[in-house]
């Protein structure tokens, strides 16, 4: 198992280098108390597109025609650790297409930022755990409305939030039915779905995160509260998972920042209903 763990580790940290000169990659590492109650170091890697950098005039140019976007970009999200500890590893291939509406700023056109933007993903992926013993290969579909930029129309507290939802089919392979490696507490598979059969879900997620406030504009350190929903429904097997989080994130500086947390499940691919507590610090590259 340990060494299945590094493995892991390695090839991730080897695959981050890729990324980093592409934007937002966070890298976390930290300690938390695991369902069990021991004490294990958590080991975080994610990397996602943020769709608000495409409406940048100097990075982007859009033909005065055409109202929508498509473009491909990999999304990774990993957490591991010892002991117990929540363990889950997504790699996506995601299409991400994007409809709105335009204007002219000093003659160029560009996306109105000032009206939502309604962004639908078509991703290819797989799901394991850090126990390697099951893959889930997945295709989804989803639609993320973007309302909280800054110009638009929607209410002040509603622009701290983020929600989306997502269609995902596939199917669970079996890797290694013959491992001796026994499985507890927050690394216990506690998915109804079946090895050897077909996945068919339904996710919704939210966030609503207050953003830095009681800035210091020097050192741009400050305070955060964030709050995360995920649910999933599982129509073959006509049940409900769910992982919640809340941190208080204290900013160290614009890139890097530690965060208190409680976690609440342990999402794809385990959906465990542990509980973790831990303290962490992430570099955003």
């Amino acid at each position: 198992m340990k060494y299945k763990l590094w493995l892991l580790i390695t090839a991730l940290t080897c695959f981050s280098s890729f990324l980093l000169a592409q934007q937002p990659l966070q890298i976390t590492v930290g300690a938390v108390r695991t369902q069990l109650a021991q004490p294990a170091v958590k080991l975080g890697v994610q990397y996602a597109p943020d769709a608000e950098r495409l409406f940048n005039r100097d990075f982007i140019r859009i033909d005065s025609t055409k109202k929508s976007l498509f473009i491909l970009t990999p999304e990774i999200d990993l957490q591991t650790g010892n002991n117990d500890a929540f363990s889950g590893l997504t790699i996506k291939l995601a299409g991400l297409h994007l409809l709105f509406d335009t204007t002219r700023v000093t003659g160029t056109v560009t996306p109105r930022s000032d009206r939502t933007i309604h962004v639908f993903q078509y991703a290819l992926g797989a799901e394991t755990s850090n126990a390697f013993q099951k893959a889930n290969g997945l295709l989804e579909v989803g639609y993320v409305p973007m309302y909280w930029m800054h110009g638009t129309r929607t209410p002040a507290i509603l622009k701290r939030t983020k929600l989306g939802f997502f269609l995902q089919g596939g199917y669970k392979f079996d890797i290694d039915s013959n491992s001796t490696f026994m499985l507890r507490g927050g690394q216990l598979d506690e998915s109804k779905e079946q090895t050897d059969d077909a996945l068919l879900r339904l996710k919704g997620t939210f966030e609503i995160n207050t953003g830095n406030y009681w800035v210091n504009q020097r050192t741009q350190s400050g305070l955060a509260l964030i709050g995360k929903a995920n649910a999933w429904y599982d129509f073959l097997n006509e049940e409900i998972y769910y992982r919640i989080e809340a941190k208080a994130r204290i900013f160290l500086g614009r890139d890097y920042f530690f965060d208190l947390g409680y976690e609440k499940g342990s999402g794809a691919p385990n959906f465990n209903q542990g509980e973790q507590f831990g303290a962490t610090l992430t570099v955003s590259f």
